[in-house]
């Protein structure tokens, strides 16, 4: 995974995140007055979200991405800070090669914390794929293959498959697209289970349901390490910032 902070010059906070062949931007704009009598709530802070495919116009793919990060960005955004504002989320799909709903939330949220708007907690994405049992003969050259992706077994029959390509996810049984509330954040105490702690769930195929509690807890895991890897992302960005300044960070 590669992340790249604040790319956009006309936008309060960038990122753009690459992940195998799938690469994707988001551009945050605002805490801003709404200037539309639509898009302003006297309680609250409004969420708007768009997603552009690579070429053409938004398709159903498109719109029902962005109904689900705008559920998930409306419970993880700290919304009542900023009553009667606007904040908008722009998300460019540069390239798809399976995973892209995850990219897309993990993009946003890092793009989020780039613009500085309050995060009740950091919503963290991860796919999984429930793929038929690799033979031995192709499981023997995928292990020596340069850059091949880890295959988790589940079973004799199926294998689990994180962060799964394009080709992958067509050859699946099913598919599981999660957002996870983090373990640790106050929001997941007395979430017990990782589907009780998953902030969105989307599953295509059918599946058992021992698969399918595999795939959301490897998902899970997933969703932890992509986390991790954002704050460093943040992490560093905030040391290059205070470098350029002169100022020296304690601890």
């Amino acid at each position: 995974m590669i992340a790249d902070l604040s790319l956009l010059s006309r936008a309060d906070g960038s990122a753009k995140l690459a992940c195998g062949e799938t690469s994707v931007v988001a551009g945050v704009f605002g805490p801003m007055p709404s200037r539309s009598s639509r898009l302003e709530d006297p309680t609250k802070m409004v969420i708007e979200v768009t997603v552009r495919p690579m070429a053409g116009q938004a398709s159903r793919v498109e719109k029902a991405l962005e109904r689900r990060i705008l559920g998930v960005l409306e419970r993880a955004v700290d919304v009542a800070a900023h009553p009667r504002a606007l904040v908008r989320v722009a998300v460019q799909v540069c390239g798809n090669g399976g995973g892209l709903a995850a990219a897309a939330l993990n993009a946003c949220t890092l793009a989020l914390l780039d613009a500085a708007v309050p995060l009740q907690y950091c919503p963290h994405a991860c796919d999984v794929a429930v793929l038929p049992a690799a033979r031995p003969s192709e499981a023997a050259a995928g292990s020596g293959a340069a850059g091949a992706s880890p295959k988790l077994s589940s079973g004799s029959a199926t294998r689990l498959v994180i962060d799964p390509t394009e080709e992958e996810e067509a050859a699946a049984r099913a598919c599981f697209s999660a957002v996870f509330v983090p373990a640790d954040a106050p929001q997941a105490r007395g979430l017990a289970t990782s589907t009780a702690r998953a902030a969105s769930l989307r599953i295509a195929g059918s599946t058992s349901r021992e698969e399918a509690e595999g795939a959301v807890a490897l998902a899970e895991a997933g969703a932890a390490a992509a986390g991790a890897f954002l704050s460093l992302a943040m992490r560093r960005r905030t040391a290059q910032d205070a470098e350029r300044r002169g100022v020296v960070l304690q601890g």
